[in-house]
């Protein structure tokens, strides 16, 4: 079954996965990166949408959606504020975090699972509770994106 399970994926997912491993392995260390970088963050959070676009139910998947996008950005401002080291003209300086690599999984495997649930078990997938944990979990995730986006920023002006 889980030869079948992995197998049954798009070829693309394994390079996607390395790259997000990687990315999430190069969160870990202290960095200093173009503050550009930040701002297009949220846009990680956009490998979501086809996977809510999916669900059945969509007023209730949007709408759990937006709940997990809200408060995964809120507590990812928050967080954020942990691994700010400074700002010198265009560059932010950075602590090594996990965090990055955590929401990165979530997103991925997320999707991974959505993608195999609806393959294997629609009548799972079309459940009230499954579209309700998939949709706020992966929201919360995506939302991160945007909340550590927006602390960078007002980082930026104080």
């Amino acid at each position: 079954m889980l030869e079948g399970i992995l197998g049954g994926a798009p070829v693309w997912v394994w390079p996607l996965l390395l790259l997000l491993l990687f990315i999430g392995y190069k969160a870990s260390r202290p960095r200093k990166i173009p503050v550009i970088l930040f701002y297009c963050m949220p846009l990680l959070g956009l490998i979501s949408i086809s996977s809510v676009t999916s669900l059945p139910f969509q007023a209730m998947a949007w709408t759990f959606f937006a709940a997990g996008y809200g408060a995964g950005a809120v507590y990812a401002h928050a967080l954020q504020n942990n691994w700010l080291l400074g700002k010198q003209d265009r560059i932010i300086s950075l602590s090594g975090e996990w965090f990055t690599m955590l929401v990165l999984m979530i997103i991925f495997w997320m999707n991974f699972a959505g993608g195999m649930v609806k393959a294997i078990s629609p009548e799972i997938y079309s459940t009230p509770g499954f579209i309700a944990v998939f949709a706020l979990l992966i929201g919360a995730a995506s939302g991160s994106f945007l909340g550590r986006a927006l602390r960078v920023i007002r980082y930026s002006r104080t």
